[in-house]
Formats: structure tokens, C-alpha cells, sequence
């Protein structure tokens, strides 16, 4: 695209009727991808397994090749009306893979490191959408009314602690930082 200076490259892949294709499909997709790149994705024409597929890659190449999902885009020409196909943003889904990966590694290896960086980054955009003035309607978005972002910074800060005592095995610790995190626990859930 030269008004927008963005490199799209053609390439061929296989269909994948068998495991040894999917393979392929693999290496030729992930081998399009440079170290540190910036990656926006269309899923709208693929055969309907290939965005699976395409996901694993590029989750893949955020951790080999430090790359970056920007956003992924679906254009839902099944649900034009007048011509005018909608297209829907799913990057959140990253968000949500990015969520179960750090509650996972939470639940097996008590390392919350992961889960109190997410919950900064989303405390920080709840804070930032707070101080948004009130629409000239006067109403609000509902989840903005019964979720103190303090609380969650609060609750991952504990939980942070909680692995950490565990972790190192510090004994004398371990009931005030149970005792930090249950209090934490029940302030999100009244807020």
C-alpha cells in the first residue's frame, strides 16, 4: 500500500488436508514474520480453520520473535445490509488468551507476576475511561459504576505477594499476606 507505506506480501500456502500441510502452513506463515514485528491481521477470507491456525502462529511469534498483534479484523459480508458489510474488531481476543495463560500459570505455579501486570494495564484503562466526562445523556457505561480499578491494583499487588511468600518460603509471612489477599478478594468483589 504506498499511500500508507504498509508492505503486503502474496504468499501461497497449502490447504491443509493433512498434518504434514498444517506443518507447512506453519514455517510459511511464521517465516513471513520479522523479529519485533507489528502485525495486523484480516481473517474475512480463509478457508474457516485458517485464523485458528493463523492465531497459534502468531502467539508463537510474540514469544520467539517478539513481534506484536496490533489488531485482527473480521469483515462479516454475511451480515451486509445495504451493501454495507460490518467489520468487527477481535483483537480482545488476544486480551482474553493473554488472561487465561496468566490465570493458568497462576493456578499451576503460584507466580502471579503475569495476572498483576494485566490487571495494572486494564486498572489503567478503567481509570483513563473514569475520568471521560458523563455523556450529555447523563448515562454512564455500567461496568465503569461497580469497578474500582484501586481495588484490582490492590488484589493483584496481594496476590503478587502471596506467590512470593510461597515462593521463598517464608513461613512467618504467609498469614498476613493470606490474610491481605482474602481482604482484597472481598473489596473487588463488593466494588
Amino acid at each position: 500500500c504506498s499511500s500508507t507505506g504498509t508492505q503486503v506480501r502474496n504468499i501461497m500456502i497449502p490447504t491443509g488436508k493433512n498434518e504434514e500441510e498444517l506443518w507447512e502452513m506453519f514455517k510459511i506463515v511464521l517465516n513471513c514474520i520479522d523479529e519485533g514485528d507489528e502485525i495486523i491481521l484480516d481473517i474475512t477470507h480463509s478457508f474457516r480453520y485458517i485464523p485458528m491456525l493463523t492465531f497459534i502462529v502468531l502467539i508463537y511469534a510474540r514469544i520467539v520473535k517478539k513481534c506484536a498483534i496490533k489488531d485482527i479484523y473480521y469483515g462479516a459480508y454475511e451480515a451486509a445490509q445495504n451493501g454495507d458489510a460490518p467489520i468487527y474488531v477481535l483483537t480482545p481476543y488476544v486480551n482474553l488468551f493473554d488472561w487465561i495463560i496468566a490465570v493458568e500459570r497462576y493456578l499451576s505455579t503460584g507466580d502471579a507476576e503475569r495476572l498483576r501486570e494485566l490487571t495494572r494495564s486494564e486498572a489503567t484503562k478503567i481509570n483513563k475511561e473514569i475520568r471521560i466526562d458523563v455523556p450529555s445523556n447523563g448515562e454512564l457505561d455500567r461496568r465503569l459504576l461497580f469497578r474500582e480499578p484501586n481495588a484490582l491494583k490492590l488484589l493483584a499487588k496481594s496476590m503478587h505477594n502471596f506467590s512470593e511468600v510461597m515462593r521463598t518460603c517464608r513461613g512467618p509471612g504467609i498469614t498476613q499476606v493470606i490474610t491481605n489477599l482474602k481482604a482484597n478478594i472481598e473489596l473487588v468483589v463488593e466494588s
